[in-house]
């Protein structure tokens, strides 16, 4: 991972279970919404959660010949 851009929020952030993003064997992003116009990181496995949601957690698993490099995201609505 190369960026990860973190920020307050302005109001209180609901308490939900929210969802699991897979993307350590490819791609997953909405079908639209967002930058899905754009390969943002071209060759790259990216994750991305959909609008109106913001990443909560990230994760990384150091199996063997991956990198380190994360491997999930957990996604909460926003609202």
């Amino acid at each position: 991972m190369w960026n990860l851009v973190c920020a307050t929020s302005t109001t209180a952030l609901p308490a939900s279970q929210g969802r699991l993003i897979w993307f350590d064997q490819g791609d997953n992003r909405p079908a639209g919404g967002g930058s899905t116009a754009s390969d943002w990181a071209p060759g790259n496995y990216k994750g991305q959660c959909a609008d109106g949601e913001y990443i909560a957690g990230v994760a990384y698993t150091y199996r063997w010949n991956h990198g380190g490099v994360p491997d999930a995201l957990l996604c909460k609505p926003l609202s």
